[in-house]
């Protein structure tokens, strides 16, 4: 086993190992808050590249580039939404759904964080279920009134499709909620920590593709006023065009970067 470089995100493993093998390591970070991974891995790292908008200064190790990491599989000269997730619903094309994510809170920067408990869960397909059918995604158990949104299994492999055909996304999980305002769809994330992120106050300041908030009220709020947008999804689809026109093919830019690398 005798790589020449080490790329990935702020893995422990691979910094030990790189380091063992005095390899160069680099580094794929956009999480601010994932303070204890990253105190362990960044000494081991080669350059710790970020997107512009990651609010902590890193130092001399730091690269920053226009654009998301979301966008290196997602941008539309890698990824080609295939509308036969339709029929994997059980939908009529071009039907309206609202697509909700629910998460286990088990991940090292998830520990003491919280997001929708049971009832707000069925608050907020009560609120939906008139206006669109409801698919739910959830790493945890759900209750069981809302078992029966499940998606299907035939239809899990097929997450960006159903992304970005949704209406509407909902949800505490903040790669998905980014994805989403990736993809046009309008996104909602209740978290009590993702809201302080470089990239959600971007996508959300400059370009309006998403919502963040810490308060159930006001994302019952949020989307009282997204129900009432008739256009909703072609307005979403003029914010991501901006979004795209200021950004990166980001893999082309990550794949630039790597070949171009000389550690001498």
């Amino acid at each position: 086993y005798n790589p020449d470089i080490f790329i990935g995100q702020a893995l422990p493993h691979f910094a030990l190992v790189s380091a063992l093998l005095k390899k160069p390591y680099i580094i794929f970070e956009d999480t601010e808050s994932a303070k204890l991974v990253q105190k362990f891995c960044f000494p081991f790292a080669t350059k710790i590249v970020t997107p512009n908008c990651y609010l902590d200064d890193l130092g001399l190790k730091q690269v920053r580039f226009n654009g998301y990491f979301e966008l290196a599989y997602l941008h539309p000269d890698h990824f080609v939404p295939n509308p036969d997730i339709f029929a994997k619903l059980g939908l009529h094309k071009d039907e309206k759904y609202a697509f909700f994510r629910f998460v286990s809170w088990n991940a090292l920067h998830d520990i003491g964080q919280t997001g929708f408990d049971q009832d707000m869960k069925i608050r907020l397909v009560s609120l939906l279920e008139g206006r669109y059918k409801i698919f739910i995604s959830s790493e945890g158990e759900l209750p069981d009134v809302l078992k029966q949104y499940e998606v299907p299994e035939n239809a899990k492999m097929q997450i960006h499709d159903i992304l970005y055909y949704s209406s509407m996304y909902v949800g505490e999980s903040p790669t998905m909620t980014t994805e989403s305002a990736m993809l046009g769809t309008p996104a909602i994330c209740m978290s009590s920590w993702a809201c302080t992120c470089g990239n959600f106050d971007e996508l959300s300041k400059k370009y309006g593709l998403l919502y963040c908030y810490k308060d159930f009220d006001q994302v019952l709020e949020i989307i009282e006023r997204l129900l009432k947008l008739p256009d909703v999804k072609d307005i979403w689809a003029q914010k991501r065009q901006k979004m795209l026109r200021d950004n990166l093919d980001v893999s082309k830019y990550m794949a630039e970067l790597i070949e171009s690398y000389n550690p001498k």
